[in-house]
C-alpha cells in the first residue's frame, strides 16, 4: 500500500478516537452542587443522613438563591425523602467542593462542611440513596431503605 495513503488513514484513525473521546467527556456532566442542612435543633445529629430520590411523596425540590445549589433538610430523624432526581455526574478529581453541610442549631446556620465526612451514592433495588453517617455509626443502609419505600 502505498505510504501517504496509510499516514493518512492512521492520521484519520487518531481524529475519528480524539473525536470520540472529546464527545464522551461532552456528554458527562458534572453533578449540581448540593447543601445539606443538618437539623440539631433538638439535639446534637448522630447517625445516619439518608437522602432518597425520586420519591413522588417526598419534598418538593428547593434550591440555594446564591449558588442555584440543591438543598437537603435532614431531619432530626436521618430520613429525607425528596422529588429531586438522584444527582449523578463525574468529576475528575474526587474533591468535596460541591457538598456543603450546614448545620441549624437554635435560631442560627453554621458551615460544618470540614466534619462531615463524604456522601456516598447506591441504587438499592431501583432506587437511588445518597448518605452520609455521623459519629460512630453502623447500619443496614439497603434495610433502612426498603423500610422508608412504599410499593
Amino acid at each position: 500500500m502505498n505510504t501517504f495513503i496509510l499516514r493518512t488513514l492512521k492520521f484519520l484513525l487518531a481524529v475519528f478516537v480524539v473525536a470520540v473521546a472529546l464527545a464522551i467527556l461532552y456528554a458527562v456532566r458534572e453533578p449540581e452542587f448540593e447543601t445539606y442542612i443538618i437539623d440539631e435543633r433538638t439535639g446534637v445529629f448522630n447517625g445516619v443522613g439518608l437522602v432518597i430520590f425520586n420519591q413522588s411523596d417526598g419534598l418538593p425540590m428547593e434550591f440555594g438563591t446564591d449558588d442555584h445549589a440543591r438543598i437537603y433538610r435532614i431531619p432530626k430523624e436521618g430520613v429525607l425523602k425528596t422529588q429531586f432526581p438522584a444527582n449523578n455526574g463525574w468529576r475528575l478529581f474526587d474533591d468535596m467542593t460541591y457538598q456543603r453541610f450546614w448545620v441549624q442549631y437554635q435560631d442560627s446556620m453554621y458551615d460544618n462542611s470540614w466534619h462531615f465526612p463524604k456522601v456516598h451514592r447506591l441504587n438499592i433495588e431501583g432506587t437511588e440513596v445518597a448518605y452520609f453517617t455521623v459519629g460512630d455509626t453502623t447500619i443496614d443502609i439497603e434495610g433502612l431503605v426498603k423500610n422508608q419505600l412504599t410499593y
